[in-house]
């Protein structure tokens, strides 16, 4: 038993040296080269000392810089103004969520139980909670053709709300208003939507299974 073991541990041996020798021929070699150590075309693989690295010589690959696809951040005021569930301004500037219709303020919704409550107060309060002394990142993908107003009552020089994709930490406000039945998924504000658009039925038919928000209503959810 002795025996095969001095066998085995000799074998052992010689395997580790064939493979540290290849290493130990590079490092010499290295240390007899005209580069420092970690340089391009020096054998040697690492030092007993600092050395400085010259960041010029190296030719290592970078990795490109990381863009945010949500590249506009912003800090929603609790005292925001949300004229409506899709619909928010902040500074002046009014942003209207893409690819969404808004929920009527004034609208009332009867369940099939007869019961009457103001789906579409509930609605811009959602939105409001959602948002409202929050930081939210957005994307800008275009201008809405109006923002609900009457003509004589939008400025001449009133471009109408930007449309943008906003998310609150890694959640799509769009989506979460479409779950809860806050907004209707619309299909003919344009832009550039990515897979949003992708999300849209799917965030939809979970709210009127759900009979959640304005499905509730028995007229809007047989539409």
């Amino acid at each position: 038993m002795r025996a095969i073991r001095r066998t085995c541990l000799a074998g052992l041996g010689g395997l580790a040296f064939s493979l540290a020798g290849p290493l130990v021929a590079a490092f010499d070699a290295g240390a007899e080269g005209a580069g420092p150590a970690g340089q391009p075309g020096t054998g040697v693989l690492w030092t007993t000392k600092p050395v400085r690295i010259d960041p010029k010589r190296q030719e290592l690959p970078r990795a490109p810089d990381r863009v945010s696809p949500y590249p506009d951040t912003m800090y929603v005021p609790p005292s925001v103004r949300v004229p409506n569930s899709v619909t928010f301004q902040v500074k002046g500037t009014v942003y209207r969520l893409a690819v969404l219709e808004p929920v009527p303020p004034q609208m009332v919704c009867r369940e099939a139980s007869g019961q009457r409550w103001a789906c579409g107060l509930r609605a811009r309060m959602n939105l409001r909670a959602m948002i409202a002394g929050k930081q939210i990142a957005c994307r800008r993908i275009g201008v809405a053709a109006d923002d609900g107003r009457p003509p004589e009552a939008a400025p001449k020089a009133d471009p109408g709300p930007v449309l943008v994709d906003c998310v609150r930490g890694v959640d799509r406000i769009a989506l979460d208003l479409l779950r809860s039945g806050s907004a209707v998924a619309a299909r003919d504000l344009g832009g550039d939507l990515g897979d949003l658009a992708a999300d849209l039925a799917t965030a939809e038919a979970f709210a009127r299974d759900l009979r959640a928000g304005i499905w509730s209503d028995a007229a809007t959810a047989a539409r």
